[in-house]
C-alpha cells in the first residue's frame, strides 16, 4: 500500500528591485507563511501604522539572513531595497514549525535595540545587531556594507535625525566607529 504525501500548496514570485525601489507585500491566504529568500542584496520589510507616524521598519533581510514569517494581520507590509536585490519570495500553504518565525525574532532584537533610555546607548545597540546579523569581520572590526540614512537609523532608535548624526560624529571622534561613505561601509572597531 503506497502512501502520498499531500500537496502542499505553494506559489513564488522572482523580484528584482533597484536600490529604494520598494513595494507592497501581498496578504497570502489565511494560515499561509510567506518565505522570502534574498539571492543578492538588502531588503528592508516595513510597516505603516498611522499617516503621520511613517513607516515602521520591522526587519532588514540578506542572503545570510532571511527566512520564514507569519502576515501580522493588523498591518500591511512593504518591502524595500536598500541595495539592488534579487528575491523570491513564497507563499506556503503550512508551516509546522511556528518558533522559526523570522519576523518575530527581529521584532525582539529590535525591541531590546530601542530599550536603553539614551539615544547614544540604542545606537550602539543597533550597530551591533547589524554588525552581528550582517557585518564581515575584519582586523579592525566588523565591517557593515552598507549605509542607512540618519533618518532610517533615528526611526529604528526611536531618536531624531540630528541626535544620530550627531552621535555617529560622536562616535568617529571616540575612534569607536569608521564610515566610508564612497563605499558605503562602516566599521565597528573591536574594543580591547
Amino acid at each position: 500500500m503506497s502512501t502520498t504525501a499531500p500537496k502542499i500548496r505553494r506559489s513564488s514570485s522572482n523580484v528584482s528591485l533597484r536600490k529604494t525601489q520598494s513595494l507592497v507585500l501581498s496578504k497570502p491566504s489565511e494560515h499561509q507563511w510567506i518565505d522570502i529568500e534574498i539571492k543578492e542584496g538588502l531588503l528592508r520589510i516595513s510597516t505603516h501604522q498611522e499617516l503621520e507616524q511613517g513607516d515602521i521598519t520591522m526587519a532588514i533581510m540578506s542572503p545570510l539572513e532571511c527566512g520564514k514569517f507569519r502576515y501580522p494581520k493588523s498591518c500591511q507590509l512593504m518591502i524595500e531595497a536598500l541595495a539592488d536585490t534579487n528575491l523570491v519570495i513564497c507563499f506556503n500553504a503550512e508551516y509546522h514549525h511556528h518558533d522559526d518565525d523570522f519576523l518575530n525574532d527581529w521584532l525582539l532584537a529590535l525591541h531590546f535595540v530601542r530599550n536603553p533610555a539614551k539615544a547614544d546607548e540604542r545606537l550602539l545597540a543597533l550597530l551591533r545587531l547589524l554588525s552581528e546579523r550582517f557585518g564581515k569581520r575584519t582586523t579592525e572590526g566588523f565591517q557593515l556594507e552598507f549605509l542607512l540614512p540618519h533618518s532610517r537609523i533615528a526611526e529604528m532608535i526611536g531618536a531624531t535625525r540630528s541626535t544620530v548624526s550627531r552621535t555617529l560624529s560622536a562616535m568617529r571622534k571616540s575612534r569607536l566607529i569608521a564610515v566610508d561613505e564612497l563605499r558605503e561601509t562602516l566599521v565597528i572597531y573591536i574594543q580591547d
